[in-house]
């Protein structure tokens, strides 16, 4: 298949010869992130290739460029936040193998006559990474949703929880292990809060990623029965997903600010968060909702 961006195509499969400035390299970036490329698209993923061969030979050729000093350039410069400039150097290493696998998972769904949904370059890498974390593309349209009981145990950060928990008194936790359960009263995967009645003034609830709509549906269940007054959810910010135009959008929105490190994860994820307040009132009203911005600060470490 050929490839329809002539500069990724360079920068992707032919090495270059020769040192080059950072301000070269910085104008190649910008001049991949110029042109508009559909996402979930072979084009836009070679864009990311591109782009990752550029931060990483740039990080190879100057020693010094390191730290803020990096973080700087490829701000200022190329125009990459800091958690792109951090992780997407990694992938060049993968983009031979990577682009082999995906373009064979394309050609598959094209046999069966389905349109394949390239993945963005934090799921790529984190499945080169981890290995095949992410099931098939499922009816709300999202690529990225970890398979069952892949790294669906993850905690919420305590000064999240503490947070919230001054405002709403949480009394049950919906979604929990025995090492980091929130509340006294919660339900571990083996009680499946799926099939409990949920008796509790406020529960809070931080869903495996792959049962987000199903704890959706069965909370608006226990709320409506009145086994459960209000639910705060810790949800990832995905608002393009049908469980959120279709539940979610039901309650009081936080989107927060930065990217969320759980308890148990090595580094931030790789998607934004979002709080959502539910009671047996719906806050929306025909197409506007009620949403706002939240920014809760992580205390700061005592010496």
């Amino acid at each position: 298949m050929p490839l329809r961006h002539p500069a990724t195509a360079a920068l992707v499969l032919v090495p270059e010869s020769g040192f080059l400035t950072l301000e070269t390299r910085a104008s190649r970036i910008r001049s991949i992130h110029a042109p508009k490329v559909r996402k979930q698209t072979r084009e836009a993923f070679i864009a990311w290739l591109a782009i990752s061969h550029e931060l990483a030979s740039a990080r190879r050729d100057n020693p010094k460029l390191r730290g803020e000093s990096y973080l700087k350039w490829a701000y200022k410069d190329c125009g990459l936040d800091r958690d792109t400039a951090y992780e997407l150097p990694r992938l060049d290493k993968y983009a031979t193998p990577a682009l082999k696998l995906y373009d064979k998972r394309d050609q598959d769904e094209a046999t069966k006559g389905r349109i394949f949904a390239w993945p963005g370059w934090a799921n790529a890498l984190d499945e080169m990474e981890h290995g095949d974390r992410f099931g098939p593309r499922g009816k709300s349209g999202y690529y990225g949703i970890p398979k069952r009981d892949r790294h669906a145990e993850r905690g919420t950060p305590q000064y999240v929880f503490d947070h919230q928990n001054a405002i709403h008194h949480f009394d049950l936790d919906v979604c929990a292990t025995r090492t980091n359960a929130k509340c006294e009263q919660y339900f571990t995967k083996t009680q499946d809060a799926l099939k409990r009645e949920w008796l509790c003034s406020c529960a809070y609830m931080n869903p495996p990623y792959h049962q987000i709509e199903m704890f959706l549906v069965k909370m608006f269940e226990e709320i409506q029965a009145g086994r459960c007054k209000k639910c705060v959810c810790l949800l990832p910010s995905w608002t393009d997903m049908d469980w959120f135009h279709d539940l979610g959008s039901h309650g009081r929105v936080q989107f927060l600010k930065g990217r969320l490190k759980h308890e148990g994860a090595k580094g931030s994820a790789f998607f934004p968060s979002m709080l959502i307040v539910f009671t047996k009132t719906s806050l929306r009203r025909g197409d506007e909702l009620s949403c706002s911005l939240l920014n809760i600060r992580k205390p700061r470490k005592k010496f």
